[in-house]
């Protein structure tokens, strides 16, 4: 089984805004999102597992091949895993992440 190295980015403690993932990479020419997998978006905190996906996981939609998602919450020096799971138009199932790291400035 191949390891998934997933993008970084930083977000302040305080803020709240949308985040969009693309799937187009994932999927095939011509195939979009079916559906969002039930319970995903979801949020980890690595340091100890914990699932936080209430305190840092705001709505979430789709269209086409892009997810749109509303990060918000978390503590300085967290890391917190992101992780996607959709089903496309052909029926395949594909995953994928983000780990978002924040920091107070």
């Amino acid at each position: 089984m191949a390891r998934v190295e997933y993008e970084a980015f930083e977000k302040e403690e305080f803020e709240e805004y949308d985040i969009t993932m693309d799937m187009a990479p994932k999927l095939k020419a011509g195939i979009s999102i079916a559906s969002i997998e039930s319970g995903y978006p979801k949020a980890t905190r690595i340091s100890d597992g914990a699932d936080v996906t209430s305190t840092c996981i705001g709505t979430s939609s789709f269209v086409g091949a892009v997810i749109t998602v509303r990060i918000k919450g978390g503590s300085d020096g967290q890391r917190i895993k992101i992780e996607f799971r959709i089903t496309d138009t052909a029926g395949e199932k594909h995953e994928t992440g983000l780990i978002m790291e924040i920091r107070e400035v």
